[in-house]
């Protein structure tokens, strides 16, 4: 209910295996500014997020200001990431290794 209710997810880690804060925050429908490092990278994909350098104060704070200033951009971040956060669900994800196993067997 929080992260629903953000104006911005900021994540700006130096190091992130996976990004599970990042994820939960577009599920929710939240825009999100993160790190392009790590899983960060594959999970905030561009257009379902913005990514900064790691540790680039100025680009963070660039993107921050730019987000705050144009609600229309925060919309268009938030449906795409729900998208992405769609594509990367426990169901999705489990439809996708059913169809490769499949193939294997058949294989």
């Amino acid at each position: 209910k929080l992260l629903s209710e953000a104006t911005l997810a900021v994540v700006p880690s130096l190091y992130e295996p996976f990004g599970l804060a990042a994820l939960e925050a577009m599920a929710a429908g939240t825009p999100v500014i993160a790190s392009d490092v790590g899983g960060l990278r594959e999970i905030v994909r561009d257009g379902a997020g913005v990514r900064v350098p790691p540790g680039d104060a100025a680009a963070l704070r660039r993107e921050i200001a730019r987000l705050l200033a144009d609600p229309s951009a925060r919309d268009r971040l938030a449906a795409a990431g729900r998208t992405r956060a769609d594509e990367l669900s426990w169901a999705a994800t489990a439809t996708r290794y059913l169809a490769l196993y499949e193939s294997l067997r058949r294989w």
